[in-house]
C-alpha cells in the first residue's frame, strides 16, 4: 500500500472511531485538498453518521475556464503553468500579493506576519500554495480530480 493510502485509509479508520453518528462536517476552499478527500469521502461511505454538511468554496461540479473572468483566468493559468513555479515558491505571491488585495482592510504588520510565517522560507515550503490552484479541477484538467469532483456532485446530491 502507498504511504499516502496507508495514510488516507488510518485517517478513515479514526473517523470511524472518533466520531459520534450525529456529527457534521464543515469544510473549507477547494475540494482537491487531501484532508478535505479524506472526510468527504468518510461521510459519503457512512451515510448514517453524517447529520449535515456546511460547505464553501468547495467544488462539486466540473468548471470550465468561461466561467472566470478574464483576471481570473489569467491568474490561474499563470499559477498552472511553469511561471506559477516562481510566482508562489520564490515570490510568495499569495501572501505578499493577493492576500492583501483580496482582504477589504489594509493588514497589519503583525496580521502580515502570522499569514507570513509558514511561508517564510522560499522553496519547497510553499508547495502546498502552489498545489491547491492546480489540483482545482477546470476544463477536464487535472484528469485525476475528475472522478472526485464528479463523486461529490453526485453524493452531495
Amino acid at each position: 500500500m502507498r504511504r499516502g493510502a496507508a495514510k488516507s485509509q488510518n485517517a478513515r479508520s479514526f473517523l470511524g472511531i472518533m466520531c459520534p453518528p450525529t456529527w457534521s462536517i464543515s469544510t473549507d476552499i477547494g475540494s482537491g485538498s487531501k484532508s478535505l478527500r479524506i472526510i468527504s469521502d468518510w461521510a459519503r461511505r457512512q451515510p448514517s453518521a453524517v447529520r449535515g454538511i456546511v460547505y464553501f468554496e468547495t467544488q462539486v461540479r466540473p468548471r470550465s475556464w468561461d466561467e472566470f473572468g478574464p483576471a481570473q483566468r489569467g491568474l490561474f493559468e499563470r499559477l498552472r503553468s511553469p511561471e506559477g513555479e516562481e510566482m508562489v515558491l520564490q515570490q510568495n505571491v499569495f501572501v505578499e500579493t493577493l492576500l492583501p488585495l483580496w482582504i477589504i482592510r489594509p493588514l497589519s504588520d503583525e496580521e502580515m506576519a502570522v499569514y507570513r510565517r509558514p511561508f517564510l522560507i522560499s522553496g519547497e515550503d510553499r508547495r502546498p500554495m502552489l498545489t491547491f490552484p492546480r489540483e482545482i479541477l477546470i476544463g477536464g484538467e487535472p484528469q485525476h480530480m475528475l472522478g472526485v469532483v464528479e463523486d461529490y456532485g453526485h453524493w452531495i446530491e
